[in-house]
């Protein structure tokens, strides 16, 4: 692209993405994303970033599943502290609660801030679906732009090789491509050299571990 960013930031839609961005980083960025850890298919996504997170973590809007705990008001998954603790009735699940709160609402409070700030960032969003993503690409640019207001923004939509189509041409949006995604039950398993790639032709100010083998 020839332009160089200021932050990477994870919209999902697993772990993978946050994986990758910490270990090219050798940190999360500047601040934990709130999509980091979470699982956010793409209508969370543009429903939580349209009501601007309205009413999430409430604990009526709650269901604990096996792994994760499920929120109905964006309809996305997140992890909660406490391994075998995320039965409602548990004695420690209001208070974990209580502190995954605390957490989340300083991640919200920092990225408000630096969408804000003037800071040029670079998302990223990496999906299973195999179909062309373009009309959810656009709908999600749209949706950062009137948190970002008038500044611009790049926004990366990565899929698996298999699903390869043209280059969009179209403004702040990129679908670009990696070998594989990793699989759900190991979302550190990437395909490096695939996601170094990416990160060259988006790359970030600093320092950044980088494959250079080919």
């Amino acid at each position: 692209m020839g332009e160089t960013f200021d932050e990477y930031v994870s919209l999902g839609d697993r772990c993978e993405t946050a994986f990758q961005i910490r270990r090219v980083l050798g940190m999360d960025g500047m601040f934990a994303s709130f999509f980091n850890w979470n699982v956010t298919h793409i209508d969370a996504l543009h429903t939580l970033l349209t009501t601007r997170f309205k009413d999430i973590l409430r604990f009526d809007h709650l269901t604990p599943t096996e792994w994760l705990v499920h929120d109905a008001a964006g309809d996305y998954l997140f992890h909660l502290t406490g391994e075998g603790r995320r039965s409602k009735e548990h004695p420690d699940f209001l208070s974990d609660l209580e502190n995954h709160r605390n957490k989340v609402a300083h991640m919200l409070e920092n990225y408000f801030a630096l969408a804000n700030s003037g800071r040029r960032i670079c998302y990223f969003y990496r999906t299973e679906d195999t179909g062309d993503q373009l009309s959810h690409a656009a709908l999600i640019r749209d949706d950062l732009s009137s948190i970002h207001g008038n500044q611009e923004f790049a926004l990366v939509f990565l899929q698996q090789e298999e699903a390869r189509s043209p280059r969009w041409n179209e403004p702040m949006i990129f679908n670009r491509y990696v070998r594989r995604l990793s699989p759900k039950e190991d979302q550190g398993d990437s395909h490096i050299l695939s996601w170094d790639a990416v990160f060259r032709e988006f790359p970030r100010h600093g320092h950044m571990n980088l494959c250079y083998w080919l």
